[in-house]
């Protein structure tokens, strides 16, 4: 990773503006939002559409893996309100700032508009499809 620092700058920005546009490019808003339904094929076109990008269900990638994901944080409502807005909660959270330094300072996108339906379908999704792999 040391010679990352060492690339032009120009390379760099280029890399870090592919980064963030792969990462959804700032958009917040769920790009599919389906009505309340929970069942795992609505899980998986909200993970598709918003977490696909920096996340896998089974396997790390530029984030964690996401199977499992309530299991490891000791309150479940922290990891809810990380979803909506990773920020606030690294500033207190020693777990959330533990992961933002394992995956070399990234902080994930901050996803206000899920409703609480949408991101325990997306992460229903996650376990099914983690115990797959």
């Amino acid at each position: 990773m040391a010679s990352l620092f060492h690339m032009k700058p120009s390379l760099l920005y280029a890399l870090l503006i592919l980064l963030l546009y792969s990462c959804g490019g700032g958009n917040s808003t769920p790009a599919t939002t389906p009505a309340a339904k929970t069942d795992t094929k609505a899980g998986e076109e909200l993970f598709n559409a918003n977490c696909y990008q920096c996340h896998r269900a089974g396997s790390e990638l530029l984030g964690p893996n996401l199977a499992g994901v309530r299991d490891r944080w000791a309150d479940r409502n922290e990891l809810y309100a990380f979803i909506r807005n990773p920020q606030e909660v690294i500033a207190r959270n020693k777990y959330a700032r533990d992961l933002q330094q394992k995956y070399n300072g990234t902080i994930m996108l901050p996803y206000p508009n899920l409703s609480q339906e949408q991101v325990n379908a997306i992460l229903d999704y996650c376990d099914q499809a983690g115990n797959k792999n």
